[in-house]
């Protein structure tokens, strides 16, 4: 049933909105909020590629959707921001911290290494 004001559809049969002239400011910002994603480096929503450090061998997998604190991401030394190259693996003495607070998800399943002390990188989105 649609939802109408002085004869006016302003809510469609389907749930769409109609015929609307104005939006109050609550409403307003949060259509903005929502249709406009982060851009500021570890905000949450963003993403970033990141090596997780294993500092013991073993292996396993870690499963896409697994989270991590922003402290254990790890970027290649001598990089800043993200901008370290996508590895599959690298040496734990090339990793340093991303400075990322936060929680984080894994959002591809990977395998971890077997010889200890080595990073495992994947893409991460920031979730809070």
């Amino acid at each position: 049933m649609a939802i109408q004001t002085s004869g006016t559809n302003r809510i469609s049969n389907a749930g769409q909105l109609q015929n609307i002239t104005s939006l109050d400011s609550t409403t307003s910002n949060t259509i903005s909020a929502a249709s406009s994603p982060p851009t500021s480096y570890g905000a949450v929503g963003t993403y970033t590629a990141a090596a997780i450090l294993y500092t013991t061998g073993g292996s396993g997998r870690i499963t896409g959707g697994t989270t991590f604190s922003g402290s254990d991401l790890k970027e290649r030394s001598g990089t800043t921001n993200g901008s370290s190259p996508f590895y599959e693996t690298m040496s734990g003495s090339q990793l340093v911290s991303c400075g990322l607070s936060g929680t984080w998800r894994c959002m591809a399943d990977h395998a971890r290494f077997s010889v200890a002390n080595y990073g495992v990188f994947n893409l991460f989105v920031r979730i809070s």
